[in-house]
């Protein structure tokens, strides 16, 4: 970011690029710099002043920074900070009203800062004063505070400072006041991956039979309509029952099953519906569109982090693919968002994959909007439609009038329902939670045994929001699956999704509370590896002789003193970052990453392995699979090209690796 890129933000006709503050000339400007104009644009407030008022642009947003600090120099520096903020495209939330939780964001670290007697530059240099700020932090922005202090590390260049680096953030995250209650459950890789292939399954399924569903339907509501046309009562409606009812009535004799088997739809119903309960079940075509429907949606969510209000807000054209010139072509979704601010930019980021839930939904709908059995009260549908369009075909039933902003007639969308309705979409006995099922959801929830229905030998109690947390902490390689799994699949996905969410890789305006909620579970991420390298010392092998791990460290995990270590992750005394091989406990970065690669990590470069190396032992199948496929690469290579010579040292290092975890 450059002085150049720098300019006014906000939206407003007052502020043009010919207007005197579109580009501050400097940062941070002179005292005389105008900051805000009134009505008729003329200067209101000065960049030295110690109240800015910007309600010529929004309602009753103004910042007096008189009672932000004592302090003459840290009201300085957070002007500093809301000046760049307002200027940068990167951290502008999208109208100057959401700039005010900045600013007490702001308040209230100055006000720990002044007590202390320090500038804000100042506090990370004293990890004592974290605590404190955590306690002034508490409440329901608590989240938001901490994205606000993430998303402004990288411009600490700018800014001539940084207020919290990341190991303060993680003992900030950790700190929340409820994070002794019971989060919503990770659902275990197992279970997960189970229902990610059966979602999957279901759209192949339709797309697979899409020509027949699209025909079959377009008849039987052709049919029942004119049928309609002699009788208003719904029994004489149907082309399958009464047929010497009428000469004119359009019949199928053989009655609806005949009708799925003449259009080899059958086995597609059974397999999905199960076997009908009674003859002539013509709405059973309506809940297997409802069905795909709803998995469609399910779907999008287990990638989006939308919640069930946000996924129902969804429309065909929802769907977009953005060029950005580092990454390439980014996918997205775009819906209304419900419970962050109503200037957030509500986007998504996807994987290219949920474009195939938004295609086949998008069928559905338009199918069903080409025989809506319209009333006065339904909107004219001229562009896009809602992906959870209900059922009102010629036959259905329409109960309630769960309509949205638009006063579209929309299904609600509730993942329990869902398995209810349809006992044939996931397999009850796959769904038993297993020993290992449930060492992997404790490990994430750890008190998850307190919340009803959570137990080793039952289904597993699904509720959609859990796809949201589960999404959350797989963008973090949980790495508790097999190499083959659809589980580890998907986390290859979702990496790039924590690049655009968690790191500001792009300049593409996301979801805000989505950003907020990768961000935080980042810094939890960091602090559950730590301890869980350091509690179990079989799992998480060291491999050599060298103490990577300070002892007091470990006491400290031994007698739960919790806030204790979270200290010492504060005041850098330890690290703890994922590797291909386990753990790399180097305090900071490590210029070799050993993310791609564990060359150095396992001392293919002579020199021994690392001392900052932890092997995990739940990587060897993984590792194994890996290094078979580099020697069947390595045999069409020529001995001096330099990708030989990397993959022999990578092969080397995983041969290393693996006499380690044997022996």
């Amino acid at each position: 970011m450059t002085i150049e890129t720098m300019h006014f933000m906000s939206a407003s006709k007052l502020v043009t690029k010919n207007s005197p503050l579109y580009r501050p000339s400097s940062f941070p400007p002179a005292k005389e710099w105008i900051v805000s104009v009134d009505n008729q644009g003329a200067a209101l407030s000065l960049y030295g002043e110690d109240f800015w008022d910007f309600r010529a642009f929004e309602r009753s947003v103004t910042f007096n920074f008189k009672t932000v600090s004592s302090s003459t120099e840290n009201r300085n520096l957070i002007k500093k900070i809301i000046h760049l903020v307002i200027y940068h495209p990167r951290l502008f939330p999208g109208k100057i009203r959401s700039c005010v939780y900045i600013f007490n964001c702001l308040k209230k670290i100055a006000k720990v800062c002044d007590r202390a007697k320090i500038l804000i530059s100042e506090i990370q240099r004293f990890p004592a004063l974290h605590k404190e700020v955590s306690d002034a932090f508490q409440g329901s922005f608590y989240k938001i505070y901490i994205s606000f202090l993430h998303k402004l590390r990288p411009h600490a260049d700018i800014l001539g400072f940084e207020i919290f680096g990341e190991r303060a953030l993680v003992f900030l995250a950790s700190q929340q006041n409820d994070h002794e209650t019971v989060q919503t459950p990770y659902i275990p890789p197992r279970i997960w991956s189970y229902a990610l292939n059966r979602m999957s399954e279901c759209l192949d399924d339709f797309l697979e039979h899409q020509e027949a569903l699209e025909t079959a339907f377009d008849w039987l509501a052709n049919a029942y309509n004119h049928n309609a046309s002699f009788s208003q009562e719904r029994i004489h409606c149907s082309p399958f029952t009464m047929r010497d009812l009428h000469s004119r009535r359009i019949t199928f004799p053989s009655g609806f099953e005949a009708f799925l088997v003449e259009h080899e739809l059958n086995r597609l119903f059974v397999k999905w519906l199960g076997e009908p309960k009674a003859q002539n079940k013509i709405s059973r075509f309506s809940a297997y569109f409802n069905m795909v429907k709803q998995a469609s949606l399910f779907y999008i969510m287990s990638f989006s982090l939308q919640r069930v209000s946000e996924a129902v807000s969804l429309r065909s054209d929802c769907f977009l693919l953005e060029r950005d010139a580092r990454l390439g072509d980014i996918a997205m979704v775009v819906g209304e968002t419900t419970k962050t601010d109503p200037d957030s930019d509500a986007r998504w980021v996807v994987p290219i994959s949920a474009k195939r839930a938004v295609d086949v939904a998008t069928k559905v709908a338009r199918w069903r909007l080409k025989h809506f059995s319209n009333d006065e009260s339904d909107p004219v549908y001229d562009g896009s439609v809602p992906l959870s369009l209900a059922a009102k075909e010629p036959w259905a039933t329409v109960t309630g009038n769960n309509r949205n902003s638009k006063n579209e007639l929309i299904s609600q969308l509730k993942l329990r329902t869902f398995m209810d309705q349809f006992p044939k979409f996931f397999d009850p006995n796959t769904l038993l939670v297993t020993e290992e099922d449930w060492k992997a959801a404790v490990s994430i929830t750890p008190n998850l045994g307190n919340k009803k229905g959570f137990r080793i030998g039952s289904p597993w109690p699904f509720s959609a929001h859990q796809l949201r947390r589960t999404t959350n902490v797989n963008m973090f390689a949980s790495n508790m699956v097999s190499d083959n799994s659809l589980q580890w699949q998907m986390k290859h996905l979702t990496q790039q999704m924590t690049l655009y969410y968690g790191r500001n890789y792009i300049n593409l305006r996301l979801n805000s509370d989505a950003e907020t909620a990768v961000v935080v579970e980042s810094y939890n991420a960091i602090y559950r590896q730590l301890t869980n390298v350091i509690q179990d010392s079989v799992e998480n092998v060291r491999p050599h002789f060298i103490e990577t791990i300070p002892m007091k460290v470990v006491n400290l995990v031994s007698a739960g003193e919790e806030k204790k270590l979270i200290k010492l992750i504060a005041e850098g005394e330890v690290g703890c970052r994922r590797t291909l091989a386990g753990f790399c406990m180097k305090a900071g970065a490590c210029k070799y990453g050993g993310i791609e690669s564990i060359a150095q990590c396992a001392g293919s470069d002579g020199g021994g392995i690392c001392s900052d190396a932890i092997f995990k032992r739940e990587k060897e199948p993984g590792l194994r699979h890996l290094k078979t496929v580099l020697e069947k690469e390595i045999e069409s290579l020529n001995v001096e090209s330099p990708r030989f010579s990397a993959l022999k040292k990578e092969i080397y290092a995983i041969e290393v690796y693996l006499s380690v975890i044997k022996n």
